[in-house]
């Protein structure tokens, strides 16, 4: 603190008017004229970059904090200094609400520190802008990767005063951006700011109010769709095309095996690229999962078809009745999508009361293929609407 001296024989008017000004001025004690007075400090936070690490639930925000009350102690006439109505003065020799960020995801806050150069009017006006560089603790939702969107918020509010002390509002909106640099692999779709005045039941007399801003972030996904969704898609259409191909052919068991270590590729590519905090599967990984066990399935199917094509065995009854009544059947011709070649084993003809009688037995390997033919088909209408389950449940 300055002391007063007992003349003021300075040279220039602005050290005349600083000494004048501070003298006994005592930073510690609040700018009202009495004890019961509010001091009402008004926020504007200038937004100028914003940074999100999902990985350590943290958001780092870049930005400007712009502050204005009236401190009643430092007031001084302009017409008696040249006509000075505007002094800047470090932060340092000015009282300074002790704001502090609730959120903040360690013990220090640069709002506790912060040191600028403010502004101080004749009338009293103190505008402060320091510059807020903070980290505040966000929480992760990965459920929807890479189309996923955050919503995260820093509480700013008095450490050691009540709203009957030190009062925060807005000043404007309470945000906005200011020469704003857009995040490469975050966009900001909006921003907003309120206020809440909250009571606890050790001071029931007192009221404490806070600011609470808000971020809504969103992913950019181009290049994760490039990465991750489209394999997706290709992986989708090589289990759906093996039940299309002749489980006699060796392709088909490659084809699969080939799906199913693209599949486990995948999943630890995602792993990698995922963080390994967060109490939710993401959907992604869910789909790969499950795209996973419907390949073993189709593995599984192709190996037992081809057995089934080389077996020598007669195809049992319950077998062959399954094969009769949905071949029979015009809504199961529908569903079968390839070409059966029923091959006759013997025709045996007769005379009946003037009619003719004609019964086709077919061969062992002809209903085998049937047989086949028929379980690929409805494995084939499983395992799509399953995938389409799958897809439907990760549009948001």
């Amino acid at each position: 603190d300055l002391q007063c001296p007992n003349n003021y024989t300075s040279t220039t008017t602005q050290i005349k008017l600083r000494k004048q000004v501070f003298c006994k001025y005592n930073r510690d004690i609040r700018p009202v004229r009495n004890h019961n007075e509010t001091v009402d400090v008004q926020v504007f936070l200038m937004l100028r970059r914003l940074d999100f690490d999902e990985k350590n639930d943290k958001l780092t925000i870049h930005s400007l904090f712009h502050m204005s009350w009236y401190d009643y102690h430092l007031l001084w006439n302009s017409s008696d200094f040249d006509n000075i109505e505007v002094m800047r003065v470090s932060s340092y020799s000015l009282w300074k609400p002790d704001f502090d960020v609730y959120t903040s995801t360690s013990t220090w806050s640069s709002l506790q520190y912060f040191y600028t150069v403010c502004i101080l009017y004749s009338v009293g006006s103190v505008v402060c802008v320091p510059p807020l560089q903070q980290d505040t603790s966000c929480s992760a939702d990965l459920t929807r990767w890479p189309f996923d969107s955050h919503t995260c918020k820093m509480v700013i509010g008095s450490w050691t005063y009540a709203g009957e002390q030190i009062n925060i509002s807005f000043s404007n909106k309470g945000i906005g951006k200011y020469n704003y640099d857009s995040n490469r692999e975050w966009e900001l779709l909006s921003t907003s700011a309120t206020r809440e005045v909250k009571k606890f039941s050790c001071c029931p007399n007192e009221t404490y109010p806070s600011v609470t801003f808000e971020f809504v972030l969103k992913r950019h996904s181009g290049i994760y769709a490039s990465t991750v969704i489209v394999p997706a898609i290709v992986l989708m259409l090589m289990t759906l095309l093996t039940f299309w191909m002749d489980p006699g052919r060796s392709e088909r068991l490659f084809i699969t095996t080939l799906d199913m270590f693209c599949h486990f590729i995948m999943l630890q590519y995602i792993e990698a690229l995922l963080p390994s905090n967060g109490d939710k599967t993401p959907l992604l990984i869910t789909f790969y999962r499950d795209s996973l066990i419907l390949t073993t399935l189709a593995l599984f199917c192709g190996i037992l078809g081809k057995n089934l094509k080389i077996s020598s065995q007669p195809i049992p009854l319950w077998a062959s009745g399954i094969s009769s009544l949905i071949l029979n059947n015009r809504i199961g011709q529908m569903i079968i999508f390839r070409d059966i070649n029923l091959k006759p084993a013997t025709e045996i003809s007769g005379t009946e009361s003037e009619g003719h009688t004609k019964t086709t037995i077919l061969s062992s390997t002809s209903s085998w293929d049937a047989f086949i033919a028929i379980e690929d088909s409805l494995f084939f209408i499983i395992t799509l609407l399953v995938y389409i389950i799958l897809i439907i449940g990760f549009i948001p």
